[in-house]
């Protein structure tokens, strides 16, 4: 089941193999606990991807709703 978790872009770097993103949880964002905050290991998860998984909000919504209306289809079924 697909979930939606909040994450912030905190930058890009290019590499070899394509660009890696950078994101770090909007919680420890907010607080203001940045990577280079001498806390920032123990109070924030940051997170590299290149991006296949990760979706702009409103995409992330269509996605999600997809998904909820093919469980409903298949519960009606039974």
């Amino acid at each position: 089941m697909p979930i939606l978790e909040p994450r912030v872009f905190i930058g890009s770097k290019g590499e070899t193999e394509g660009n890696e993103l950078y994101f770090q949880d909007f919680h420890s964002y907010r607080r203001g606990i940045r990577f280079e905050s001498p806390n920032a290991d123990d109070e924030a998860t940051f997170e590299t991807g290149a991006g296949r998984f990760m979706f702009e909000y409103e995409r992330a919504l269509d996605v999600l709703m997809a998904c909820a209306l093919r469980r409903r289809k298949s519960s009606n079924k039974e």
